[in-house]
């Protein structure tokens, strides 16, 4: 893996989903604890087809999910900073139905 990379950890999920399906990607998938994170996060979807997704995360002791952004596409990168804290991200599909795929990027800091 180039320097450029070093601490690069990629998640991908693809999910098989109808309009309106939410997806929970914890840490054990995202293979980090993104609550003790130092560094940012991003997170892009694709195979969309012309619909849009949503990033809510789910904070440490909160009974409910957050909304983070709306209605987004496959032009769109979701960015959440390492202020915020979360322990999963739940991705909201809207308008898209067949198979998507949600890439989950962040970096490890030595």
């Amino acid at each position: 893996m180039p320097a450029a990379y070093k601490g690069l950890v990629q998640t991908t999920q693809k999910s098989n989903t109808v309009a309106g399906t939410a997806i929970l990607i914890r840490r054990a998938d995202m293979g980090f604890d993104p609550s003790q994170l130092i560094a940012s996060t991003q997170i892009n979807c694709e195979g969309l087809g012309g619909g849009t997704f949503d990033v809510n995360l789910v904070v440490p002791g909160c009974e409910s999910v957050k909304s983070h952004q709306t209605a987004l596409t496959t032009l769109d990168s979701v960015i959440v900073l390492p202020e915020v804290i979360f322990e999963a991200l739940q991705i909201t599909f809207a308008g898209a139905a067949g198979l998507q795929t949600v890439i989950v990027n962040s970096r490890k800091v030595y």
